[in-house]
């Protein structure tokens, strides 16, 4: 079991790292915007499409695209839904229980995420455990912003 979640932690750092190589070429028509925020910032990665790519390594569906009459519905975001770019990946990292809402309710998808909030997606999405403790990220301030550099940085040291 061990070795199957290292192998799907190298093949998403592999997938992070070509992102990060093509850092600027979204797949969105240049200048897209996620609720007049634009997704890429000068600053780093936005918290959408930072989740975005963690759900998309996992291939985890949306409820809207198989049917489960068991299913309890998503309690999403108040400022997420399943037609905005990115959102079904954000709903699905909610249920997940990689995400969490704040106290408003909200997700703030177009904020650049914080280097401790990339720490607490990637410890729960592939249970690392405490991802500055082992020496996957250096210790420094939680709130600044997760850098490209920084993060192929911490993809590479997850990946050994």
């Amino acid at each position: 079991m061990y070795d199957i979640i290292k192998l799907r932690t190298v093949f998403f750092l592999i997938v992070l790292l070509i992102f990060l190589g093509s850092y600027g070429q979204s797949r969105l028509p240049s200048g897209s915007t996620y609720k007049d925020v634009e997704i890429f910032t000068v600053d780093g990665i936005s918290r959408a499409k930072f989740v975005s790519m963690i759900s998309d390594y996992f291939a985890w569906p949306h409820p809207a695209d198989y049917n489960d009459i068991w299913k309890v519905p998503i309690d999403g975001f108040n400022d997420v839904s399943p037609a905005d770019a990115y959102g079904k990946q954000i709903e699905v990292a909610l249920e997940q229980g990689i995400v969490t809402k704040d106290a408003s309710g909200n997700f703030n998808p177009g904020k650049v995420i914080t280097r401790g909030e990339a720490a607490d997606m990637l410890e729960k999405a592939f249970m690392i455990g405490d991802i500055v403790a082992d020496g996957y990220m250096e210790e420094a301030e939680l709130n600044d912003p997760l850098s490209k550099k920084e993060a192929g940085i911490i993809f590479n040291a997850v990946g050994i």
